[in-house]
């Protein structure tokens, strides 16, 4: 029979041996790693003698099946992983603080093409959609809606519902400039958008966002998850907060106090700043261009005069009338 203390000398080591497993250390045999707070991404490990401990990064990431832990994640730094493991890894190996965002692809529409006129939009489980299918006619028959915008028909509206993800509702048939519009001497600031609302208009913050992530820098020096995350920030705080560039703030250091002109934006190659034209998203959220064009978003106008080297501004938020969208 072994003496005590070699006994307990033994199963320490066993122990050991097995910490990478979810083993709870009994009572009478304190655990080096209780109470210890490792760095980003690092894993705790009591050493061979279990009289203290490392803290190391994950040598491997073992698949669990179906559990959660093995799912397929977006981490803060807007990155995909195959599961919790290889986000604490690259947390580790970075010396970063990465945390989990989401379950699924950072923006599950990247890469989905839909056909015209449908939008790519996020289902309740976060899975890519192409949805908004109506095919409306080319008849005139305008009329107002609740946002205080014309529309060419009650079916045009109704898309522009879909696709926006707002609810709008007919306020008058007819053009809005041919009738009391409430909105017409309203001047909503800093990204809120006029609402009529009980026979008067009102100025309110557009509906939360979905849930992606596309890093964007503010003029805040704050990263939003996305551009409309930080509209909805600069209209929920009440302040202007424009986009600088596209990433996280502090990303970009080669690109710091350097602009570029017509809409391009700054990206780092080869250890230098270069302007390039910007990456748009299938985001859905018009603005009218000074060149009477409506683009689906900021960005697809800032696309737009990159390309062709002009100055486009945007005149106001949501579509021109009777235009064509880019």
């Amino acid at each position: 029979m072994l003496e005590p203390p070699l006994a307990s000398s033994l199963l320490l080591s066993a122990l050991v041996a097995f910490v990478g497993g979810c083993y709870l250390f009994p009572s009478d045999v304190p655990n080096p790693c209780a109470g210890v707070t490792c760095g980003f991404g690092e894993q705790c490990r009591p050493t061979a003698d279990g009289r203290s401990y490392t803290c190391e990064c994950p040598a491997s990431c073992p698949s669990y099946g179906e559990h959660e832990g093995s799912r397929p994640l977006c981490a803060s730094d807007a990155r995909d992983y195959p599961a919790h493991c290889e986000m604490r890894r690259a947390a580790c190996e970075t010396h970063s603080n990465i945390t989990f965002k989401y379950y699924g692809k950072c923006d599950p529409c990247a890469g989905v093409t839909c056909p015209d006129p449908e939008v790519c939009q996020l289902d309740e489980n976060r899975a890519p959609s192409c949805r908004c299918a109506e095919s409306c006619p080319l008849e005139f028959s305008p009329v107002c809606a609740s946002d205080g915008k014309t529309y060419s028909n009650e079916c045009q509206m109704n898309r522009e519902s879909c696709r926006a993800r707002k609810p709008l509702r007919i306020i008058f048939k007819g053009q809005c400039s041919s009738g009391v519009n409430p909105c017409a001497e309203v001047e909503c600031r800093h990204g809120s958008e006029c609402r009529v609302e009980g026979g008067g208009a009102v100025c309110a913050c557009a509906a939360p966002c979905e849930p992606v992530l596309r890093p964007v820098c503010g003029s805040d020096s704050l990263t939003h998850d996305s551009e409309c995350e930080l509209r909805r920030a600069a209209c929920l705080l009440g302040r202007e907060i424009q986009v600088l560039h596209a990433g996280a703030c502090g990303s970009n250091g080669v690109c710091a106090g350097r602009v570029c002109p017509h809409g391009g934006e700054c990206v780092s190659t080869g250890g230098r700043g270069v302007c390039r034209c910007p990456r748009c998203s299938n985001e859905f959220a018009p603005v009218c261009g000074s060149d009477g064009i409506s683009y689906g978003n900021r960005c697809k106008l800032q696309l737009e005069a990159c390309r062709h080297r002009r100055a486009v501004a945007v005149l106001y938020e949501g579509p021109c009338s009777e235009s064509l969208y880019k």
